[in-house]
């Protein structure tokens, strides 16, 4: 495998994210930027009006570990470090909380749409639940 700075350039800009949530179709922003030389990829994450949430990630091509790494942050204290890869037109970036690994998938991507989705799997991976998957299409 061999990745590139430009892996996630595929998400730069303004998406309106949708979900369902309670029955109902929920909707929020999220945009994506470059920045530092363009080495680094800056998310900003906006869930509001649907829920009072607000996030934001970055992300670094590491050529040593030809790897992927992300590090999210919420308003909630919540704190990721994942990790991957782009392969076969998806990016999966993973990491584990105790007896839990998450995993977070970029999928059926196009030019102005994809999926992302957020899973976990309490079986060391032989499995996975997916916890929220948002339908994502360029503003």
């Amino acid at each position: 495998m061999v990745g590139t700075p430009n892996d996630f350039d595929f998400w730069l800009g303004t998406w309106d994210a949708c979900w369902e949530q309670d029955g109902a179709e929920q909707h929020g922003t999220n945009t994506i930027t470059k920045r530092y030389g363009d080495r680094v990829v800056y998310e900003q994450f906006d869930a509001r009006p649907a829920v009072d949430f607000q996030g934001m990630s970055v992300s670094v091509y590491s050529e040593p570990l030809d790897r992927w790494l992300q590090t999210w942050v919420d308003e909630e204290g919540n704190y990721w470090a994942l990790e991957g890869a782009f392969e076969d037109g998806e990016m999966t970036l993973l990491c584990r909380d105790g007896a839990l690994d998450y995993r977070m998938r970029f999928f059926d991507i196009g030019t102005d749409a994809f999926e992302w989705s957020w899973e976990r799997s309490d079986d060391d991976r032989a499995s996975w639940r997916v916890a929220w998957n948002i339908h994502y299409t360029r503003v």
